[in-house]
């Protein structure tokens, strides 16, 4: 029966996106503390993760096919959760996808705020390096066009690094 398997499917992808969801929490916090080599592990299993995620979504692509054509109906490639619970007739059917596609709207819905937060964390941390890069170097504020010969051989160095090498 198309209709089990489709269910485990689902729960499989719920699994795998709730365990994204937590190595996005961790992420988190590796930001914030700045752990670099810990940062890259988890980013690491990050696309380990999302390349299982692409197969379940295959899979359950195949589920939803296979059910459509058991239900006797022309199969649709672009078919939602909801269309697949409304083909089906057992109340408690029904209620076992409502509830695994809420399960997986609630989970997609955190991924999405924590990768949020997480992108805007990477960002005041990039801001924070070029901030600290720029005092360093102490770059000049004239960006303009001076003609070396007017100069006279002064030369002022105000920076920690020689940006000139």
């Amino acid at each position: 029966m198309s209709f089990r398997e489709l269910l485990a499917s689902l729960e499989q992808l719920h699994a795998q996106y709730a365990r994204l969801l937590e190595l996005g929490a961790a992420k988190k916090d590796q930001v914030i503390q700045n752990r670099l080599n810990e940062l890259m592990a988890t980013t690491a299993k990050e696309s380990r993760i999302i390349k299982q995620i692409v197969e379940s979504e295959r899979a359950c692509r195949q589920w939803m096919k296979q059910f459509q054509q058991d239900m006797s109906v022309r199969p649709k490639l672009r078919i939602t959760l909801s269309e697949i619970e409304r083909m089906v007739f057992s109340v408690e059917e029904r209620q076992q996808l409502a509830a695994i596609r809420q399960k997986l709207a609630d989970v997609t819905e955190s991924l999405k705020r924590v990768n949020e937060i997480n992108q805007q964390l990477i960002r005041q941390s990039v801001s924070y390096v070029e901030f600290s890069l720029d005092l360093l170097a102490d770059a000049p504020e004239e960006v303009t066009y001076k003609n070396p010969a007017l100069d006279q051989g002064k030369r002022q160095w105000n920076g920690m690094f020689d940006t000139r090498a």
